[in-house]
């Protein structure tokens, strides 16, 4: 992971960790199928740190640590230093104070544990339990997990470590040994402006993003599909000279399938005269179980997504081995829905539900699986409710900032940066300040950042189709069954899961498949032709299928053993 670890104690003299016990730490950390940079270490001023796996594009100094990107020439490692534009997480010190710095969405989570001996900091989960010496299991992080697919608004998987917020910089006193934080919230303000201007300044804000955004020094790629986001970084990229390579994944068939994510962007890359590399996420015929390991590892079990690395991480590894060190993502704030599947919210739990995919037990009807598996109860925090007078625009587009953002999408950074470094150009502040401003009705997708981007490039269709396989048909795939018949039908020595658990989950999966791969492609083309108007009239409902909550299931169970390893071998240093 191209990340960082520090261990700041509060008595040097008498703490037990030592450069070269994290060394170790940090090598841990990096996936077998690459040859890892040897990590930076420093020991000055009563802090450890080790830069795991420093690609180019990391910037670390005496102070500190920034990974991801910046879109200005600032200080940022000195503390107190006003918060630097940018896609990053940093972690900065002095002999006064320890601070950690998120960007505005979160986008590289930052871990931290708290206690009376120390202030144990990483962009791995993996190396504070290695740190810890022991795992401590959080059962709301497990029933967050295997209700939604991820780790929940708040927690880790271990009780005791905790995330820094978007927007928020967290700082240790080190004499006082006191932690506050401040927080910088996005407040959408909408500005009275004719459509067209409020489009013209979006495009321009974007096109500032791609100008701005400080790439010196890396070998990059920008991964293209047939969407808007990375639609809308190509032209921007390309508007200020540059020739990105692109790079595309999904199925080998997909490249022939005409509406698809691969097919589309090869019409763009042959539109601009651009070099495209494909990167077939087929099965390579290794064994289910060590593609899975290998995902579980790099990713540390933080999201269900697992369709985009169904090669066995081959195609980071190829980057990687290439030397491509950064890749050039196009996450958006809050416009709609962000993913292109645009509505309106009819209620707060749709917002919660659909948007944010913030599901909870309770929210599954009384006959689901997860509701016989005895999970711990779960809360959602009351800063994301929503609030008195907030529009439900308002709030879906908060959820997607305040939630969605940091639990989903930075989730699905981490596999990522285990192998380079990821720069997301459009949370610049001008992008952010140009989306603020917008009344609710051009925040609806179609309408507003859609519109947008359907401008750049008229004459050529988006996708309809992901190239990549879906979840509905890999919890189909002989081989997933399998891996997940084989573990959960053990007891292993750190069983996260609730008596009798494990009994139901393989019940379900002894039973048929509730859909065929036809009755799949037949749902599939039906929502493609479904008029956006209509999706905004379906009922709020849970639609999560008894095998994807297994397989959430399979996510925990495996992790619990990962984390009780980590931390085994953490201790024995």
């Amino acid at each position: 992971m191209a990340g960082f670890i520090l261990v700041c104690p509060r008595d040097r003299a008498s703490s037990r960790f030592d450069a070269d016990g994290l060394r170790r730490c940090a090598l841990r950390l990096s996936p077998d199928n690459i040859e890892p940079n040897q990590p930076q270490l420093l020991d000055e001023d009563g802090i450890l740190r080790a830069v795991v796996n420093p690609v180019a594009g990391v910037r670390a100094d005496e102070h500190g640590v920034c990974v991801g990107a910046l879109f200005e020439d600032a200080d940022w490692s000195t503390p107190l230093a006003p918060v630097p534009d940018g896609s990053f997480a940093i972690v900065r010190h002095d002999k006064g104070s320890v601070e950690l710095v998120a960007d505005a969405f979160a986008s590289r989570t930052i871990w931290y544990v708290f206690t009376e001996e120390s202030f144990l900091v990483s962009t791995s989960q993996r190396a504070l339990a290695s740190l810890l010496g022991d795992f401590r299991p959080n059962a709301e992080t497990v029933a967050w997990m295997i209700s939604s697919g991820y780790l929940g608004p708040e927690n880790g998987w271990d009780e005791r470590v905790r995330r820094v917020p978007g927007g928020s910089c967290l700082r240790l006193d080190r004499a006082t040994w006191k932690v506050s934080s401040t927080t910088r919230r996005i407040e959408y303000r909408p500005l009275s402006a004719p459509r067209d201007e409020h489009i013209s300044r979006l495009r321009e804000a974007v096109f500032t993003a791609c100008r701005d955004v400080d790439l010196s020094g890396t070998s990059w790629v920008l991964p293209l599909s047939g969407g808007h986001d990375s639609r809308a970084l190509l032209v921007g990229l390309l508007a200020t000279g540059a020739r990105p390579t692109c790079v595309t994944w999904g199925l080998s068939s997909s490249l022939a399938q005409v509406g698809n994510d691969a097919y589309v962007a090869q019409q763009l890359t042959t539109h601009f005269g651009l070099e495209r590399l494909y990167c077939p996420l087929d099965p390579t015929g290794e064994p289910m179980r060590d593609v899975l390991t290998r995902f579980l590892l790099a990713g540390e079990g933080r999201a269900e997504d697992f369709s985009a690395y169904t090669d066995g991480m081959k195609t980071w590894e190829r980057l990687f081995e290439s030397g491509v060190t950064t890749v050039v993502r196009g996450d958006t704030p809050g416009l709609g829905s962000g993913q292109g599947r645009p509505y309106d919210p009819v209620n707060d739990f749709k917002v919660r539900a659909m948007i944010g995919r913030a599901l909870m037990v309770d929210d599954f009807p009384d006959g689901h699986v997860v509701r016989r598996l005895g999970l711990a109860k779960q809360h959602f925090p009351s800063a994301l409710r929503r609030r008195p007078g907030e529009s439900l625009g308002c709030y879906r587009d908060r959820m997607h900032n305040e939630y969605k953002l940091a639990t989903m999408f930075a989730a699905l950074n981490d596999p990522k940066c285990a192998y380079v470094e990821v720069a997301n150009p459009l949370f610049h502040r001008a992008v952010v300040k140009a989306v603020s401003e917008l009344p609710d009705e051009l925040r609806q997708w179609e309408q507003g950042y859609a519109a947008m981007v359907e401008g750049l490039v008229p004459d050529i269709p988006f996708d309809k189709h992901h190239a990549e396989a879906q979840s509905d048909e890999l919890q189909g795939w002989s081989s997933m069954i399998d891996e997940m018949l084989a573990e959960l039908s053990t007891n292993p020595e750190v069983d996260v899961l609730p008596a009798g658990a494990r009994a139901q989950l393989v019940a379900e999966l002894n039973r048929p498949a509730p859909l065929t791969p036809a009755k799949i492609r037949l749902r599939r083309k039906i929502k493609t032709v479904v008029p956006a108007r209509a999706l905004r009239l379906v009922p709020p409902r849970v639609t999560v299928g008894a095998r994807l909550i297994c397989f959430h299931a399979y996510i925990t169970s495996r992790m619990a053993t990962i984390l009780s390893d980590d931390s085994r071998r953490g201790s024995a240093a």
